[in-house]
Order: C-alpha cells, then sequence, then structure tokens
C-alpha cells in the first residue's frame, strides 16, 4: 500500500500524518514484523483467553487481534497527539509500547465480579499498568469506590462505555 492510499483509508488527515513526522518506511516496517507475529500473538491469545475462562465467575472470553491498519493508524495518532510513550517507536519496540496487540474481553454477570476476576489475573500474571475501571454516568457511587479500594484508577467513560481494563505481558 503507498503512504496515499494508508491515509484515505484510514482516514488521517494530511495535517495529523505531518504532525505525526514518522516515515513511511519506518510504519512499514512495523506492519511487516507485525504480520510477520500474528501466528504467535494467536496462540497466546488463545492460551490466555483458555486460562481466564477457567476463572470461576468468568461467564465467557472473546479475543481479538489488532488489525495491521488498526496498529498504523493509532501510532500516527499518537505521535500526532505528542505522546511521550510513542515518540520514539519503531520496529524493534512497537510491541512493548502499543499494549492493546492482543485484546481479550471476559465477561461476567455481576459488576461487582470484576474484582474477584482480576485479583484471580493479578495472582496469574502481574499487571504492566494500574487497572483501569471505566464507569457510566449514573453508576453508583459505591461501586466506584469499591474499584478505588481495590486499585482501580477510576474513570468515568464519555460514551458511558462500562469495563475494566487490566494490562499484562
Amino acid at each position: 500500500m503507498k503512504l496515499d492510499e494508508f491515509l484515505v483509508v484510514n482516514r488521517i488527515p494530511e495535517l495529523d500524518w505531518k504532525a505525526a513526522s514518522i516515515e513511511w518506511s519506518t510504519l512499514q516496517a512495523i506492519g511487516s514484523n507485525y504480520e510477520n507475529q500474528l501466528d504467535k500473538l494467536r496462540q497466546a491469545a488463545a492460551f490466555f483467553s483458555n486460562a481466564i475462562q477457567n476463572i470461576d465467575t468468568v461467564h465467557s472470553v472473546r479475543w481479538r487481534l489488532k488489525g495491521t491498519q488498526n496498529l498504523l493508524a493509532k501510532i500516527v495518532r499518537k505521535r500526532a497527539q505528542q505522546s511521550p510513550k510513542y515518540a520514539d517507536i519503531s520496529q524493534e519496540n512497537y510491541s512493548a509500547i502499543v499494549t492493546d496487540l492482543v485484546g481479550i474481553r471476559a465477561l461476567h454477570l455481576f459488576k461487582t465480579e470484576c474484582v474477584d476476576i482480576v485479583g484471580k489475573l493479578k495472582e496469574m500474571w502481574p499487571p504492566l499498568e494500574t487497572p483501569i475501571a471505566y464507569t457510566r454516568n449514573g453508576d453508583s457511587t459505591a461501586i466506584g469506590k469499591l474499584f478505588e479500594a481495590n486499585g482501580f484508577d477510576v474513570r468515568e467513560h464519555p460514551s458511558g462505555y462500562r469495563s475494566v481494563h487490566y494490562v499484562f505481558k
């Protein structure tokens, strides 16, 4: 794919591309390397999903791999926003910087069950970042306090999306 096509397909304005200040060849190298890692990432996703499914309060588990185009567009977007984390991104380090190459969703039936689930996750895999609990407008303050008491960074999601994000290696 050529740069102009990439920008159109991913709806990246020219100003954002310029602000990102990254070479097209660097993005292509990251994309190529990522494509070569997809089989390993699929195996890892299946392994982690199976382990998470064995937690008693987990109802079901789904996983996904970030699409290559989505990965590259995210890098451009984050660099355009001047995110310090993405300042020196390269083919060698992108997999340590972009923490959502694999996404696993564990569904549970009751809001408070996520505390137990994260506790079990912490026993299996220590977090790389503080878990984030996204609440929605109208949620009780008690649930926010429960999350805070259990070490979550509590944030109200502007779109009303309720979730917990736990990042582990």
